[in-house]
């Protein structure tokens, strides 16, 4: 199952990661803005191996971008 996250480097963001990774999603998928900063995510990335996590980057506001993130996505 792929998760998709929006606001994903936000403030909350990257503790819903972890309370996904957590949970044991096998797959999730977040949303960033260009030039977001992707550190706290990063971190998460290697403490939890098992879960791959993705980046999509773009802006929510453009259609494109917004099916581009949710392709193949079971859960937002």
């Amino acid at each position: 199952m792929t998760v998709l996250v929006t606001g994903a480097s936000g403030f909350l963001g990257p503790r819903v990661v972890r309370h996904l990774c957590i949970a044991g999603f096998p797959c999730i998928r977040c949303f960033i803005r260009p030039n977001s900063d992707i550190f706290a995510l990063e971190r998460l990335r290697d403490q939890y191996p098992g879960t791959r996590i993705e980046y999509v980057v773009g802006n929510l506001l453009c259609l494109q971008d917004a099916i581009r993130a949710t392709r193949g996505v079971e859960a937002v």
